[in-house]
């Protein structure tokens, strides 16, 4: 099914949006940028 492979696609970009916004509230930010 199409459908799903878009919708694990989109979730796949939230996780790595949601990693990325904890990422800048810790202080470990400016370290993980940079890998």
């Amino acid at each position: 099914d199409n459908d799903l492979s878009e919708f694990d696609e989109s979730r796949e970009i939230i996780e790595s949006l949601v990693d990325e916004y904890k990422a800048c509230e810790s202080p470990d930010y400016i370290k993980w940028g940079m890998e």
